[in-house]
């Protein structure tokens, strides 16, 4: 199987990204992480696992435990953003 990540370029994978976001992709990192906190991305993003985990599509234990892992991907995936935007900001204001 082809790791997913070879084919990012493809336009069919990033449906939602401007040509101008393609070649900055930071600046979209930075835009998420100046409108919301970590708190409130958390958040949102428990909210939604609870209610995917009390729906009745999850009662096998391997969907669950995929649930699961997804749920601490996103939760990592977040982190990480603010960790690239908060060093990229730091990068920029050194350069300025």
């Amino acid at each position: 199987m082809k790791p997913i990540i070879s084919s990012v370029g493809s336009d069919r994978m990033l449906l939602n990204l401007t040509p101008d976001e393609k070649s900055n992709p930071l600046s979209v990192l930075e835009e998420f992480c100046n409108e919301y906190t970590p708190g409130e991305i958390r958040e949102l993003l428990y909210k939604d696992f609870f209610i995917q985990i009390a729906n009745d599509s999850y009662n096998n234990p391997e969907d669950r435990n995929k649930l699961i892992f997804r749920f601490q991907a996103m939760l990592r995936l977040v982190e990480a953003s603010y960790v690239l935007a908060s060093e990229h900001g730091k990068q920029n204001k050194t350069a300025a």
